[in-house]
């Protein structure tokens, strides 16, 4: 089995749409086409071209899981959009992808990330303390979402 994470771009729109609005639902958590998910309309302007990053996870030729990096600032950069398909969720993908973004964070010159989340996603929650995510309360939250966390680099 080969799994392997790449850059993302605009050719991907429609499979990274339909993962992370499949994950919102299945959580009860709305998607916003108009508003914070608007990103995902134009990867490339909105993350690769604007000092960001987005990627998928691909396994066996198919793509499995996203993530992105807004830029904030010059050292501030926001963990988005990191949804991955339930089949394949408790396997370690989700490490090897919040490893990859913060390395790939790292490379930008970010000194700090930060996440909006929500409390129903608790797998997650547990992943981003586990990597030393802690809350953050300078954070603007989107509606779907109830805490803010930040990792300093």
């Amino acid at each position: 089995m080969d799994t392997r994470i790449r850059r993302a771009h605009n050719s991907d729109t429609e499979i990274i749409q339909h993962i992370v609005y499949a994950c919102l639902d299945e959580f009860g958590l709305q998607a916003d086409h108009y508003g914070t998910d608007a990103d995902l309309d134009d990867i490339d302007a909105h993350y690769n071209k604007a000092g960001g990053y987005f990627c998928v996870v691909e396994h066996d030729g198919r793509v499995i899981a996203c993530g992105g990096l807004l830029r904030h600032s010059e050292h501030r950069l926001e963990l988005r959009k990191m949804y991955m398909r339930a089949s394949y969720r408790g396997k370690g993908i989700g490490k090897a992808l919040l490893e990859h973004l913060i390395a790939e964070a790292r490379t930008l010159a970010a000194r700090e990330i930060v996440l909006e989340t929500a409390q129903v996603l608790q797998s997650a929650l547990a992943l981003y303390k586990a990597y030393g995510f802690v809350e953050a309360r300078d954070v603007t939250l989107s509606h779907r979402c109830d805490q803010a966390l930040k990792l300093s680099l």
